[in-house]
């Protein structure tokens, strides 16, 4: 139902934003700024060239996206084991679309992005023992529990 509305509203919503540079063109002349010739009118130009098809699917994407993060909190904040294994997964997904890019195009910004990604999985798995990496969850378990321990006869030695 939602892709119906999307579909028939696009063609509205891009005329809608091209109606609207002239009311805010005495705003962008104070500041020295031509709307009409902007990178802002060049991309509402190129938004009206997208396939509601497309517009839908983006949507759809950006909404999946949204629910995976939306439970990888919940896992978080409830320290469940799961949310620390989807935070991985989920960060570690678009390794291989940034490999893509590189291959495409290499720069600076992309390399330093693809090496932060790259080393925020590979800090997740080996501090959270995830995956078996470091003795795994009963490593994890064993090293809470001597802590635990200790925490108790530190409190009865100074009792």
């Amino acid at each position: 139902m939602t892709a119906i509305v999307v579909r028939a509203r696009v063609p509205e919503f891009i005329a809608a934003l091209k109606q609207a540079f002239p009311a805010l063109e005495p705003v962008t002349q104070t500041i020295g700024w031509n709307i009409e010739r902007s990178w802002l009118a060049r991309s509402v130009d190129r938004w009206g060239e997208i396939s509601p098809d497309t517009i839908v699917m983006f949507g759809l994407i950006i909404a999946t996206l949204g629910a995976v993060k939306w439970a990888e909190a919940v896992g978080l904040w409830m320290a469940k084991r799961w949310g620390e294994y989807l935070s991985v997964v989920a960060t570690g997904a678009f390794i291989p679309l940034e490999i893509y890019e590189l291959i495409e195009h290499v720069t600076v910004f992309k390399v330093i992005l693809f090496a932060i990604n790259l080393a925020a999985v590979i800090w997740l798995v080996v501090a959270k023992r995830l995956f078996g990496v470091r003795g795994g969850r009963a490593a994890e378990e064993a090293e809470n529990e001597e802590v635990s321990l200790l925490t108790v006869e530190k409190a009865a030695e100074v009792g």
